[in-house]
């Protein structure tokens, strides 16, 4: 992954638009954080112009003015944006990871996207790192999958029984792959346990051990 961040001063001089692309096509950028455009309302053409393709999409905080102005651009097939949200002097950006998906298309169900993601903040959960793959949904022609199926835990469940990741196993007899929760907890047989000779010189010790 490649990020490049540029503070333009003033995005209207194509002097500044041209260098922006020559960084972007030079370093092969995933993702691009703009500050300072002094633009608003900023459309494809312009986009195009400062990423070098159509191969982009971006979100944008208009100018105040002749000052300010974030213009964020990535690649169409880096993560998929299910909302934008903007305030004085930000851009924000609620994204979901092309690395859970592959093959399948998001555009029509981003609301639920949200109310999923709102769901996991709200209730505190965790989504735990996955341990041996990345899917557990494979389309039967293998040109579409998905990380459909998970573990969401709460931060003690998580913490009392030490749990590692979720370990997606391989798929069988069905298109969805097992998952399993696993502890790092080593059992180390019996614990040892220390005795000191001095304590026979205690006058109570065979009553204590009787």
């Amino acid at each position: 992954m490649i990020i490049l961040s540029y503070n333009l001063r003033g995005g209207g001089n194509q002097t500044k638009r041209k260098r922006v692309d020559f960084l972007i096509q030079k370093s092969d950028v995933d993702l691009c954080f703009i500050q300072e455009t002094k633009l608003s309302g900023i459309g494809l053409n312009l986009v195009k112009e400062m990423w070098g393709d159509v191969d982009v999409e971006w979100s944008y905080l208009d100018a105040n003015g002749a000052s300010s102005g974030i213009l964020t651009m990535w690649k169409k097939e880096f993560f998929f944006l299910n909302y934008s949200f903007r305030g004085e002097g930000f851009l924000g950006l609620c994204v979901e990871k092309e690395d859970e998906r592959i093959g399948v298309p998001s555009s029509g169900n981003s609301r639920e996207i949200r109310f999923f993601n709102e769901f996991i903040e709200e209730m505190d959960l965790v989504d735990l790192p996955t341990i041996g793959g990345n899917f557990t949904w494979f389309k039967s022609n293998g040109k579409a999958m998905s990380r459909l199926d998970r573990f969401l835990l709460s931060k003690t469940f998580v913490e009392d029984w030490k749990v590692d990741g979720q370990h997606i196993g391989e798929r069988d007899v069905s298109d969805h792959a097992p998952i399993w929760l696993k502890d790092n907890r080593k059992d180390w047989g019996p614990k040892s346990f220390k005795f000191n000779n001095m304590w026979f010189k205690h006058e109570e010790f065979d009553s204590f051990v009787e």
